[in-house]
């Protein structure tokens, strides 16, 4: 199970008794945070410095209470053993930036700690309240960028927690707006918090280019920094998967074969098996048949006009890859198959929107 995080405010009712904790913290953080959680189906808890990790209506009693570097260690522990007895998969924890406001860190310390002890996904999300203001004051400019920003955030939570939804609501958008990078930015802001830091460089990248006012480019080069201080050879095959989905035009069929393969000696050895499940299926053969090659099912498939000239080309390309890796020649140097491997990659992405839905 998914949930959204934020913590607790200073700002409190003072109002006798016990009342729920989303009434007691007076913040709009907090109540954005909350509404996002609810317009999206998910869990939303509030980190509190006395009480741990508490659902929005758990009752509570008004507190003037600071959690401090010494209070780490013990509330890590009741907090991990909340998110155990919650039974959360992956927590977006949501703060304000920790390296403006040093009282936030003991707070982001204890959820990281107990989410590793938990084997809980965490996700912190920064937000950057400067620049919402500056929104608001800003006035709406020819092309309507607010409207942009909206559907553009709307759909970044929805990435967050459907990514195959959320990447269809992007790519309607982009269809429309194509060079708009506040659409690359919200969408690079995604795939940062569900791990995706390959996507998310490249549309960091691609907003830090379109963005025609500075401050955005800063916003922008900032969320770059953050997501290449991955390992980088994960940040260059996560690099070129996204290439190759890029001229694909973030094809679904293609962006869904790529989330179920990896970037290894394995893939071209992969990919000839689902080009062999799909040019079964645009030939309509039987299933249970497993008498043709793939080089017979690619001519036929060629014979048949099913196929355009370059798809052909390329489907024999990745078959003639995928020979050399499975059956290498003793004088065929290992050093040649990473660049095989992706030779069939960018194959793949030139042939795939031509294979039927």
């Amino acid at each position: 199970m998914n949930a959204f995080c934020t913590y607790c405010s200073s700002s409190k009712s003072r109002e006798t008794g016990t009342i729920p904790a989303i009434q007691r913290y007076q913040s709009s953080r907090i109540d954005t945070v909350h509404a996002a959680a609810q317009e999206l189906g998910v869990e939303f808890y509030i980190l509190s410095g006395k009480f741990g990790l508490i659902l929005a209506q758990r009752e509570i009693p008004y507190y003037d209470h600071l959690l401090t570097a010494d209070g780490v260690p013990a509330l890590a522990e009741q907090v991990k053993q909340q998110l155990l007895d919650y039974g959360l998969d992956s927590i977006v924890y949501f703060t304000q930036s920790l390296s403006s406001n040093a009282k936030l860190l003991p707070y982001s310390a204890v959820l990281r700690t107990a989410c590793v002890e938990a084997s809980v996904r965490y996700l912190p999300v920064e937000l950057d309240e400067k620049a919402e203001k500056e929104e608001k004051v800003e006035e709406v400019g020819a092309t309507g960028w607010k409207s942009v920003t909206k559907d553009a955030v709307s759909a970044k939570k929805t990435l967050i927690v459907d990514r195959p939804g959320g990447e269809r609501e992007f790519q309607k958008l982009l269809s429309h707006q194509p060079g708009d990078g506040m659409l690359y930015f919200q969408r690079g802001a995604a795939y940062e918090v569900i791990g995706e830091n390959g996507l998310a460089a490249s549309d960091y990248q691609r907003a830090m280019v379109l963005f025609p006012m500075q401050k955005y480019k800063d916003l922008a080069e900032a969320g770059l920094g953050r997501v290449s201080t991955q390992a980088p050879d994960d940040f260059w095959k996560s690099a070129l998967m996204d290439v190759a989905l890029q001229a694909t035009g973030n094809e679904e069929k293609f962006s869904a074969l790529l989330r179920r393969l990896s970037l290894d000696d394995h893939l071209p050895l992969n990919m000839v098996e689902q080009l062999i499940i799909e040019l079964r299926m645009l030939l309509g053969v039987d299933k249970e048949d497993e008498s043709r090659s793939l080089s017979s099912l690619i001519q036929e498939a060629s014979k048949e006009k099913l196929l355009p000239r370059e798809a052909v080309e390329m489907a024999h390309l990745i078959r003639k890859q995928r020979n050399v890796v499975a059956h290498p020649n003793p004088a065929e140097s290992q050093k040649t198959i990473p660049a095989r491997t992706i030779l069939c990659l960018f194959a793949a992405a030139l042939l795939w929107p031509e294979l039927p839905e």
